[in-house]
């Protein structure tokens, strides 16, 4: 029924009960379980890119052999790190608001207003919540497809044979591909999750 049992509860009355203990050290330990996955996984991917970016120098060497080919491994190996970057970002955004629909469903069973300090104070500040590494690894990886593909060209102009060709092939499908990778990550950007997740990180939610 109604009455004070409906009534919102002080959050200082947080800090008294056990169940409410527990329930934001369980929050805690999946918040740093994350934070920790994403910035390993960020990591490794930004050691990946350094790698491709050291390819893309060694193919600008008039000196360095096997450059076609090369370029075509390079290529397909950008795309590869391209779609895990997102992959990487999707995470991250379905995480803080995962978090935010476990904080709106404790206050809605506690009576506790607890979500919106919760999610500017602590989710914002995590490694997952702004990412501006990763956005610079997509932005960097866009860049270096666009630098390989523009040396694949002359290469290719260079040779007739039917290898050559088939490695033209392979180069068309891997800028279909990217470019569909492009439409997907902006179809997710014009999705609710995507548009909250951005909200939590600069305005209060109710």
């Amino acid at each position: 029924g109604g009455g004070p049992a409906s009534a919102p509860k002080n959050n200082m009355d947080i800090v008294n009960g056990a169940g409410e203990k527990a329930f934001f050290k369980a929050v805690h330990e999946q918040l740093r379980k994350s934070a920790e996955f994403f910035k390993q996984e960020e990591e490794n991917f930004m050691v990946r890119r350094l790698r491709i970016r050291e390819g893309l120098r060694q193919l600008t060497d008039p000196g360095y052999l096997s450059q076609d080919a090369s370029a075509t491994q390079l290529l397909k190996a950008c795309v590869s790190l391209y779609k895990q970057l997102i992959m990487l970002e999707n995470y991250a955004v379905m995480t803080t608001t995962a978090f935010a629909k476990i904080l709106k469903k404790h206050d809605k069973v506690t009576k506790y207003n607890t979500k919106v300090h919760f999610m500017k104070n602590v989710v914002a500040t995590m490694s997952f919540s702004r990412y501006p590494r990763l956005k610079q690894m997509l932005a960097d990886s866009e860049a270096d497809y666009q630098a390989i593909r523009k040396l694949q060209l002359p290469l290719r102009e260079e040779k007739e044979s039917a290898d050559s060709a088939h490695v033209g092939e392979r180069a068309v499908n891997g800028e279909s591909e990217i470019q569909m990778l492009r439409e997907l990550n902006k179809e997710f950007k014009n999705s609710d999750e995507f548009k909250e997740h951005n909200g939590y990180n600069t305005t209060d939610h109710d």
